[in-house]
């Protein structure tokens, strides 16, 4: 039995192999970005979180103040220091 073809999910058959093996490494790179996010929102403190406009989101000190940052826009550096 074959997996049927579902939407976002890449065809790698008729990609050259350097654009097969870039858009693997996306794939990955974006999948455990992903995961580093869910680990953040799960460790982070209820009073520290909250959904703004259906969009996860964290207070996060930046440059001196603290805003309300959805996950999907935290930095690499953000990510790195929170996990």
């Amino acid at each position: 039995m074959t997996k049927q073809p579902q939407p976002g999910d890449i065809d790698y058959v008729n990609l050259s192999i350097p654009a097969a093996n870039e858009a693997k490494k996306r794939s990955h790179e974006f999948s455990l970005r992903e995961i580093k996010l869910q680990m953040i929102w799960k460790k982070t403190h209820r009073d520290f979180k909250g959904k703004v406009e259906g969009k996860r989101s964290i207070l996060v000190n930046r440059e001196g103040a603290t805003c309300l940052v959805p996950l999907t826009d935290l930095t690499d550096e953000e990510i790195e220091r929170r996990i």
